[in-house]
């Protein structure tokens, strides 16, 4: 019998973490499988405060935008899953936080689970300023592996 082919989401942000998980995702994805590689990013409007008198316009919305996505399809290209061809690779620009938009995309994508790494927060850090990971081990309902920070050198 053939094996059903797996579709994972694997949540980045372009940190050495997020190269980890895609690393980990490359190692136990079998030929065929779907790689949904999504990141997520605040809007421009969000950040509306004393650096605007007004709301941002939507030339300026329009380029962090466009920023963001040469960031990050910077950061996959120069990641070897990049070049896979055994895998379907699909990229994803969602504006939002990563603790609903990735649940989400999982969803609508019928993944059978999300990939994401860990920052390497302290107790003290993890509590002050939150963490993508822990959210998701806890809320998600599909399984949630986190891929260790293991720095390369």
């Amino acid at each position: 019998m053939a094996r059903k082919a797996s579709s994972f989401v694997v949540g980045v942000d372009t940190s050495e973490a997020s190269a980890n998980a895609l690393s980990y995702t490359e190692k136990v994805a079998a030929p065929g499988d779907t790689v949904h590689v999504a990141y997520c990013y605040v809007p421009l409007t969000e950040y509306v405060g004393p650096e605007f008198v007004h709301a941002p316009s939507e030339e300026q919305t329009e380029a962090w935008k466009n920023k963001e996505q040469r960031v990050f399809h910077d950061f996959i290209n120069n990641h070897s899953i990049s070049k896979s061809t055994t895998l379907n690779i699909e990229r994803h620009m969602l504006p939002g936080d990563a603790r609903q938009e990735l649940p989400r995309l999982a969803q609508l994508t019928s993944a059978t689970s999300i990939i994401i790494g860990s920052h390497g927060k302290g107790v003290l850090q993890r509590a002050l300023l939150g963490s993508v990971s822990a959210y998701l081990s806890q809320h998600c309902t599909l399984p949630v592996t986190i891929v260790p920070l293991v720095k390369r050198g």
